[in-house]
């Protein structure tokens, strides 16, 4: 990332830490890493979903300490406590809209961390139709979200756009006559009409402690941010199976595994397969800039077993330009394989522990189509470049 943050002759604390905003926001950036080495300091954003280096002065490293206390202030944290972990809020006004700030300071062996996680809760309301589903996929979203009970899981890795994904189905459903209730940690986007809560575990408000409130709320629809544990799990599933549709994420990397995971935390094989309607498993994969994207010359030696001999004529990666920071990439696309249950499959899967190997192949046999060849399928369109493959489903 050649972009440097611009202090046009600034030298003050305040000044910086509200430049460091300004310009992360106008980006597009979702966190902001601040850290100092013996070295000297650093600064990142993430940006699409990769850690991207920001060149500063010699004030963040001369200024590092009066940085972080100006941080620690905004989120009203203790100034003086440089040797434990802190976790804070603030908002920020920018663009006409208010950004809530995520703080997470951690004291290592050269100084104090900061992690600033941006979350523009006003903004954009993702559609079903605008999170990259092809039609069948599509489908079977609208299928599921229509049905009264049962069990819809979106699971990845960190950062594989599963809120984004459950807010799209939430918006698709949102009406008057439904009541949905969810309990998230950190509520990302506010929604109206939708009674969210926020995990307080300062307090004693978990995921487990709020669904069993909700279950005296009267709701037809109920979002569970993260199935961390069995007490979750279990609540969540027997939600699922008495007239609530309950919809969540796990962080698991595929849906056999996510089957594995309900099993192995405690869940009873029979009432997984009871209550789960359909398992979405995502990844995020940044797109070839279009201003400056070109025909590969080579292929990476890896990539070529994957295309199975079917090369087609032209792959593309992006050079690097203005429009895309001369990263050669400009925006995400999502790609998914899903797996809807049915009879056949919750018999399969309520005998799971019998010969997991063979049940996952049964169950492999029935997703709609693999991340792999989802990738692939972006790949051969000139949408995503051989390297960006490899780096997230090679």
């Amino acid at each position: 990332m050649s972009s440097q943050l611009k202090l046009d002759g600034h030298t003050e604390v305040i000044y910086f830490v509200e430049a460091i905003l300004h310009h992360a926001l106008s980006y597009g950036a979702s966190d902001i890493h601040i850290e100092r080495y013996d070295s000297g300091s650093r600064l990142r954003y993430r940006l699409d979903g990769v850690l991207q280096e920001v060149k500063t002065d010699a004030f963040m490293q001369e200024q590092y300490a009066g940085i972080v206390s100006r941080i620690k202030l905004l989120a009203g944290l203790d100034i003086a406590e440089r040797r434990l972990p802190q976790d804070g809020r603030f908002s920020f006004d920018y663009d006409n809209g208010t950004v809530d700030i995520r703080v997470s300071i951690v004291p290592s062996i050269s100084a104090e961390r900061v992690v600033l996680r941006l979350l523009d809760s006003g903004g954009f309301m993702p559609s079903l139709e605008s999170v990259g589903m092809d039609e069948q996929s599509l489908a079977l979203m609208r299928q599921t979200l229509k049905r009264n009970q049962g069990m819809l899981l979106v699971t990845g890795p960190t950062g594989s756009g599963k809120t984004t994904t459950l807010y799209a189905g939430i918006h698709a459903i949102n009406q008057p006559d439904i009541n949905i209730l969810t309990v998230e940690d950190p509520i990302e986007y506010k929604i109206s009409g939708v009674n969210q809560v926020e995990v307080k575990e300062s307090i004693g408000l978990d995921f487990a402690h709020a669904l069993r409130a909700f279950l005296r709320q009267d709701p037809e629809v109920i979002l569970v941010g993260e199935i961390r544990d069995y007490e979750t799990a279990d609540i969540a599933i027997k939600a699922a199976l008495t007239g609530h549709l309950v919809m969540s994420t796990l962080h698991t990397r595929n849906i056999s595994g996510t089957i594995a995971r309900l099993i192995n935390i405690g869940l009873p094989a029979y009432l997984v397969a009871a209550a789960i309607n359909l398992i979405v498993c995502q990844r995020l994969l940044r797109k070839t800039c279009r201003h400056c994207k070109s025909p590969c010359e080579s292929l990476p030696p890896l990539l070529v077993p994957k295309i199975n001999g079917k090369k087609p004529l032209r792959l593309y990666r992006g050079k690097g330009c203005r429009y895309c920071r001369h990263t050669g990439y400009s925006g995400r696309q999502a790609v998914y394989e899903m797996m809807p249950v049915d009879d056949e499959l919750g018999h399969v899967i309520s005998n799971y522990t019998d010969s997991p190997s063979d049940a996952e192949r049964q169950l492999k046999a029935r997703y709609t189509t693999t991340l792999e060849q989802a990738g692939l399928d972006l790949l051969y369109q000139g949408i995503i470049s051989p390297e960006e493959y490899l780096r997230v489903l090679g």
